[in-house]
Formats: structure tokens, C-alpha cells, sequence
């Protein structure tokens, strides 16, 4: 596996050298003469139209939001999914998309093809992203463990079990010249091709990140691509080229998605609260999402998050659910009078999770990237700490 590493720059004179125009999320703003859609679901994934000049961004309930040449082929409400969705992919002429379910569910709107999906199996663990075919007969679904499912004409060239690696904490995958690369939390690519038996292919890299990677996503010509973690850092490998990342900027939700510019140089990306930053490309449009979740809101968005903490199962979520129910009923606002245990993962005090984000009494995303960095650090997984839970009837967030 080749190493390859690309830290973003920060400082705002680099930015204003490379005429970057991003979305600043914790300022709740929007470049001049912009617009943003109110969302109520927190953003789970963005596509760019071939071209850059229109995207999609899709919500946990698979409300879909289109921006510039993007067209606008469907969504899922008023149906509910039976788990939140966590990805989208546009057809190769744009003119339709797929959803998909953490539970493997495939929704297909516009004229793109319905080729199966995993909704029906019992999967070890959730799926994580969907990616096309070059043609868009067919597409690959990717779980938190590594596991690839292969249907249409998207062939399986191997995965992460297959070579004994035990994970739960791929974050993405991206497709890579005629095969397909996968993303962990810890920066790491493992890269699968046709006729390499379903070992590791060239085009791998181990990106040194100091956040939790969210996503990567494919250059134009398909040998290269951008990883991004939580916090907007970029990395590259192969063509894709470096055009600037949000480095020390101080973010109101964590980064969940990138795509494609018009090049090999350009790539916009997203934000939980539907921000949308921009390197090379333009920004046309974001959603904006309530930083206050409702209790379902935010735990849609911890799901989506927990392969960013190597916790990335079914059962990881049914134990989240379990002990933050117990401890605040998921409520943002949940105040201990007794012990002034706060928020979402009860921190005691409450300013501990300042370290995780801005404006952490009301911030939900502020309280889930906190609460899971404890869990995993603390417990390991959600599992471990809801034993520890049922145990002593609390799980240990004191100073």
C-alpha cells in the first residue's frame, strides 16, 4: 500500500491566495446573494453533477435538495426509511440518482436503474456509501466492516474480510479506475481492481489524519481521489490535486461529504448542517439544518457517524440508543439539577464539550462528536459502555 499525504492549509491568507470561497458554517453564513433551504434532518451525503454546475445533497430521511443544473428527480418523504439514509449517487448523465439506507436499502429515482439491494439480509454491519458503475448499470454497496456487495454489472474484485482485516470503521468508498477504494476512520485506503483475486490493488494510501476521516470521493478521470475528515482537512493520492481544505476553521457539524469539481483540482464539500464549502468550483445553494436536533434527528445523525468511531453495527446503534435514552431521552437540553450532568451524553460539567465544537449547550452535533470521542476513548464502543451503564447506572462522564 503506497503513503501519500496531503494536510490541508488553514491560515486565511492561504485562502484568500487561492481565491477559495467557503462557506464559514459557524458564522451562519452564506457567500453574498446566496440562498439556503431549511432542512430539519441533518445532511448525509452530496453528489455533483458531472459538469460542477449543480449538486444534491441528501438528508437522513431521504429528502433530496438540488442546487444549479442539478435536477430534482425525487426523494423519499413522505415514505420513512427503515433506517436513516447515508449516501447518494448520480447517474453518469445526471439525469437521475440512487439512495441508500444504512440498512442497505437502494432507492433509485430519475433513470437510474434498481439493481438490488441488502435491505433484506441481516448485515454485520451498516452500509456505509453506494457507488455506480462507469456506466450506471450497475453499483457497489459498502459496509462498515469492509464488506462489498456487488449488483448489476458492478463486478466484486474483493474486500476488507476477505484479506482477515476485522474492522467496523470504513467510512466511504469511492470508485477507482475500473475497480473501487475504501476509506477508514483512520485515514487508511485499501484499494480492490479486477483481476488482482481480491487482494490489495495500487492507488492505496495511509493518510496520517488527527480527526476521524468522513468521506472520499473519486477525481474526473478516476485515477485519483480526495479524503476528507471531520474537521475539512483534504488529503490526495494519484491525479487528484490539492485545492485547499477548512484546516483550523471552526465547523458547527462535521464534514460528511465530498465530490468532484469540474477537474482534477476542484471538489466541493458538505456539512452535517448542510453547509456547503467550495475549492475550485462554485457554490450555488446549502442547506440549513436546526443545530438543536430533535431526539430521532440526532439519533440519525449518530448513526451515521459511528464508523467514524470504529463502532459502525447495528448492535453499536441499538446500544447508543439504549444509553443515551437512559441518560438525557436524546434531548439536546437535558439538564441533572442534581449533579449538573448536561446534554445529550450528560458531560458533567458541561463545559467539557467545548474541545468537540462551538456552542455545545445547544449544539447537538457539538454533543454527538463529544459524547462518541468518550465512548470510544473510555469504552471502546457503545456496547461496552452500555454494560457499564446497566452496571452502575451511569457511564462515567465526570471531571
Amino acid at each position: 500500500m503506497s503513503r501519500s499525504f496531503r494536510r490541508a492549509l488553514s491560515s486565511t491568507g492561504v485562502l484568500a491566495a487561492l481565491a477559495i470561497t467557503p462557506l464559514v458554517l459557524f458564522l451562519n453564513s452564506s457567500p453574498a446573494g446566496a440562498s439556503t433551504t431549511p432542512a430539519s434532518q441533518p445532511v448525509t451525503g452530496i453528489a455533483s453533477t458531472s459538469n460542477s454546475a449543480g449538486y444534491w445533497q441528501v438528508a437522513a430521511n431521504g429528502s433530496v435538495y438540488a442546487s444549479g443544473n442539478a435536477g430534482n428527480y425525487g426523494a423519499l418523504p413522505p415514505t420513512v426509511p427503515n433506517a436513516p439514509i447515508v449516501g447518494i449517487a448520480r447517474t453518469p448523465n445526471n439525469a437521475g440518482y440512487w439512495l441508500v439506507g444504512a440498512d442497505g436499502g437502494v432507492f433509485t429515482y430519475g433513470n437510474a436503474g434498481f439493481y438490488g439491494s441488502a435491505g433484506s439480509l441481516n448485515l454485520s454491519a451498516q452500509i456505509v456509501a453506494i457507488v455506480p458503475t462507469a456506466s450506471g448499470a450497475g453499483y457497489w454497496l459498502f459496509g462498515a466492516d469492509g464488506g462489498v456487495f456487488a449488483y448489476g454489472n458492478a463486478a466484486y474484485d474483493g474486500g476488507l474480510p476477505g484479506l482477515g482485516v476485522t474492522v467496523d470503521d470504513v467510512v466511504s468508498a469511492a470508485r477507482h479506475g475500473s475497480g473501487y477504494c475504501l476509506l477508514r476512520e483512520n485515514g487508511w485506503v485499501y484499494c480492490f481492481a479486477p483481476g488482482d483475486g481480491g487482494q490489495l490493488a495500487s492507488g492505496g494510501a495511509q493518510f496520517s489524519m488527527p480527526h476521524p476521516a468522513t468521506a472520499i470521493a473519486a477525481t474526473p478521470d478516476g485515477n485519483g481521489y480526495w479524503a476528507v475528515d471531520q474537521k475539512g482537512d483534504v488529503y490526495t493520492e494519484g491525479t487528484a490535486g490539492y485545492a485547499g481544505g477548512l484546516g483550523s476553521d471552526t465547523l458547527n457539524a462535521p464534514v460528511i461529504g465530498i465530490s468532484a469539481g469540474p477537474n482534477n483540482s476542484s471538489y466541493r464539500m458538505a456539512g452535517a448542517d448542510g453547509g456547503i464549502f467550495t475549492f475550485g468550483t462554485s457554490y450555488l445553494n446549502s442547506v440549513s439544518v436546526n443545530l438543536e436536533l430533535a431526539p430521532g434527528d440526532a439519533q440519525n445523525a449518530a448513526r451515521a457517524m459511528l464508523p467514524e468511531y470504529g463502532a459502525g453495527t447495528p448492535a453499536n446503534y441499538s446500544c447508543l440508543i439504549n444509553l443515551w435514552n437512559a441518560e438525557s431521552g436524546w434531548r439536546w437540553n437535558a439538564d441533572n439539577p442534581s449533579s449538573g450532568a448536561y446534554g445529550i451524553p450528560q458531560s458533567l460539567p458541561a463545559s467539557k464539550m467545548a474541545s468537540a465544537g462551538p456552542n455545545y449547550l445547544t449544539n447537538a452535533f457539538t454533543q454527538l462528536l463529544w459524547g462518541l470521542g468518550y465512548i470510544k476513548s473510555t469504552y471502546g464502543t457503545p456496547c461496552a459502555a452500555w454494560a457499564h451503564e446497566q452496571t452502575f447506572h451511569w457511564y462515567g462522564i465526570r471531571s
